[in-house]
């Protein structure tokens, strides 16, 4: 009987330095709710799939064929016990791979033999830290990428779980797709408390392991008290026929698999449900954090805040959604709590975690995060559900902390901008972190790219050269989140005031085609040390182009500035315009009196020896917004895309337009200066690797800003050079006439859109 390997296990955990209090038996498994783990080995608080180290199971009970519905339990090791021996797996995100055969007799000296990779501080830190800290090893018994499939995979259970549960209910209450606030914010908050609580029943939570879901009001009752038990405030039913739709879910939810190994991080995924539709996500322009994100982030600074006294740590969250950095921040503050303080565990990880969310179902969610981090104490969390831009409560929170995480809202403020605030929520809360954060503070934040070269944020940045010390900027492309696509960039420091600056900053970037590596491995696309002296000579922007020594080892004039003269085409009033003229038109494809010929759409099949789509514009004042280059008409012309042809390194396209059409915005329009290069020249050099490089390394993948191509140098060439070009570039708009792109005009038709037809 395995029995007696069961217990040399256990033997040989406890030597490893592994306490009684989180050796667990008869854990319940997830994929399997008829099984149980016979003993699961946890590094810390609380017992879920991210704390978990070890597994030990009985042989017969486990196959070798069935040991990967162990997976959802997080272990990174399973034991596998036999009568006489016991197979040590690793389990990994696809399959468990076997590691060693131990004889029973031999089970101690294998754990004395690895004492410093199986305790349970290194099975954590190489499980949770691996792959964000360099300084962590990567184990033999420990795959890195495990942790992230079973959070992913447990949260988009959970995530369609409460789906179905909301779609059951409202079909019950023949509610139709478009519903009330009120009502559309009560039925979310109903089923998700429904699900707070079967978590909460599952872990063992006093108070809830002999509930009954369908008992609806004394779930609601036992939750809003353990949320909040001097002033609890229970989901109020209101009659019958919702408590019929909610049974309904109540009965679905309860018969779902046991939830006692779901960490808070696989909340991430329910907060990013389909159940918040896309109009609540702009309102508050809040994507959630992914999960490596927010863990790179806390890894990254960690080596600042181990260097705080115990006591001087404060975290506050932003906007925290459904808390994931104070998630991150609390197991952070937990590992790094001495022992012998551990007593005061839940009294000091509550005195050191504040967070404000605006939306109600992120508040709902960051509750329950933050209440299953600290199973089974109950809520006393500083959480607030309230606008941080409201009065004075950004700056005061920040100004308490020493630690400040945060992932602000992205979009503008429209007409709700408090007096004095930036255009921008994220800059707005980025302008309050640099000038209130306390000295020796540290942050990490997660703002759209701009920020780093916009003229509004250029304050900003000078006080960060200024006062702190930059550890990091990373550019993100778009697509690290589930939710929308802003280029983002990571910036990581800490207040030092008037002392010495480090000097040096850890750059970064991650184009599109390395997203999806680099949430599994975080190995960016490309990384320098810049020093802070680049950030000061361009007179405080922080954006520096790749490949930046080949750029500065060339000639830096003449600039294509310097020989072309021209930027965007016009644009049109938009229809929302109140001085728009009644009944104006802007464009026509057809021609009409009064319309010039010209071009207002780009083909992103386009070919360089061709021209766009003929349309008509008005080019009178009264409907045009801004004028820019592109009204002139008769003059030989280079016209440049705008918007991007390709993500990758070739995204310019130049065009020649030798009888100089009127162009709009969705063009960049250049022309020759006086004595300066024809427009084959600049065709030739525009569609170049050399000036496509350029274009790459400089520019974003929104659209082709013509200031930074003005920037590229010009290349120093005689006169018979450029003849020879021009001869070259000639000949080959003669050879390629009448070529088409293959399915050019199948794949995407040229058209003229709605909103500019009048």
């Amino acid at each position: 009987m395995p029995a007696r390997a069961l217990d040399l296990v256990r033997q040989g955990l406890i030597s490893v330095d592994y306490r009684q209090d989180r050796l667990r038996t008869g854990v319940p498994v997830p994929s399997a709710p008829s099984r149980v783990a016979d003993l699961v080995a946890y590094a810390d608080q609380p017992f879920d799939a991210r704390t978990s180290t070890l597994a030990a199971v009985h042989g017969a009970a486990f196959d070798e064929g069935s040991l990967h519905l162990l997976r959802p339990l997080g272990v990174p090791v399973v034991a596998q016990c036999h009568s006489d021996h016991v197979l040590f797996w690793r389990q990994t995100a696809s399959e468990p791979n076997f590691i060693e055969r131990v004889a029973v007799g031999k089970i101690a000296s294998f754990f004395q033999a690895h004492r410093e990779e199986l305790a349970p501080n290194a099975l954590y830190r190489a499980k949770v830290w691996s792959r964000t800290d360099e300084s962590v090893q990567q184990l033999t018994f420990v795959d890195a990428g495990l942790l992230p499939v079973v959070e992913q995979t447990a949260g988009e259970d959970l995530r369609n779980l409460l789906e179905c549960a909301v779609t059951t209910t409202k079909t019950a209450l023949g509610w139709k797709q478009d519903i009330s606030k009120d009502n559309g914010r009560w039925l979310l908050k109903a089923v998700f408390w429904l699900l707070a609580a079967k978590i909460l029943k599952d872990k063992g939570v006093p108070g809830f392991i002999r509930v009954s879901l369908c008992d609806l009001e004394g779930v609601y009752d036992k939750l809003a008290k353990h949320y909040n038990k001097h002033g609890p405030r229970p989901v109020q039913i209101n009659g019958s026929k919702r408590r019929d739709a909610l049974l309904g879910a109540a009965e679905m939810i309860q018969a779902f698999g046991h939830c006692g190994a779901v960490t808070t991080e696989s909340l991430a995924w329910v907060y990013e449900s389909a159940l918040i539709d896309r109009a609540t996500r702009q309102k508050f322009g809040t994507p959630s954090t992914p999960t490596w994100l927010v863990d790179e982030i806390v890894s990254k600074l960690s080596p600042w805040i181990k260097e705080m006294d115990v006591d001087d740590r404060r975290f506050f969250e932003p906007a925290c959604g459904h808390a994931g950095f104070l998630i991150s921040a609390m197991r952070l503050l937990s590992e790094l709590l001495p022992e012998e303080r551990a007593s005061e565990r839940k009294t000091y990880l509550r005195q050191r975690l504040h967070g404000i969310e605006a939306d109600s179902f992120a508040y709902e969610v960051a509750k329950l995060s933050l209440t299953l981090a600290d199973v089974p104490n109950d809520n006393g969390w500083m959480l607030k559900n309230d606008d941080m831009f409201s009065g004075d409560a950004l700056r005061s929170a920040i100004s308490k902390a020493s630690i400040v995480l945060a992932n602000p809202p992205f979009e503008k403020f429209g007409d709700a901008r408090p007096e004095g605030a930036m255009h921008k929520k994220g800059d707005e809360v980025f302008r309050h972190i640099v000038e209130s954060l306390p000295l020796h503070g540290v942050f990490g934040i997660v703002m759209p790219q701009g920020i780093l070269h916009s003229t509004q944020g250029k304050a900003l940045r000078r006080k960060l050269l200024d006062e702190y010390d930059i550890s990091e900027i990373t550019l993100f492309a778009d697509k690290i989140f589930n939710y929308g696509e802003p280029e983002t960039a990571v910036i990581l420091g800490r207040r030092v005031g008037i002392a010495k600056k480090r000097g040096m900053v850890l750059y970064r970037r991650v184009r599109e085609e390395q997203i999806e590596s680099y949430k599994k491995t975080l190995v960016p696309t490309t990384r320098a040390e810049i020093s802070a002296s680049v950030f000061e000579s361009q007179n405080g922007i922080f954006f520096v182009p790749e490949m930046k020594d080949i750029w500065q080892a060339l000639p830096q004039e003449p600039t294509i500035g310097q020989v072309v003269k021209g930027g965007q085409g016009l644009q049109h009033k938009g229809e929302e315009d109140p001085n728009l003229p009644v009944g104006a038109i802007r464009v026509s494809p057809v021609e009409k009196d009064g319309l010039k010929e010209g071009f207002c759409e780009w083909n992103e099949l386009q070919l360089t020896h061709e021209l766009p789509k003929i349309a008509w514009l008005n080019l009178n004042d009264s409907v045009i917004r801004r004028q820019l280059h592109g009204r002139i008409v008769g003059q030989k012309q280079i016209l440049l895309n705008y918007p991007p042809v390709s993500r990758g390194p070739w995204r310019l396209k130049a065009l020649i337009d030798l009888s100089g059409h009127p162009v709009t915005s969705q063009f960049n329009v250049l022309r020759s200066t006086v004595g300066g290069p024809s427009v084959y020249t600049i065709w030739g050099i525009l569609n170049s690797p050399f000036a496509n490089a350029f274009g790459y390394a400089h520019t974003t993948k929104l659209n082709v800003q013509v200031g930074n191509i003005r920037k590229m140098p010009f290349p120093q060439q005689g006169q018979t050079t450029f003849d020879q070009l021009d001869a070259a570039v000639e000949a080959y708009f003669k050879a390629a006439k009448g070529t088409k792109a293959l399915a050019k005009r199948s794949k995407r038709p040229n058209r003229i859109s709605a909103d500019q037809l009048s």
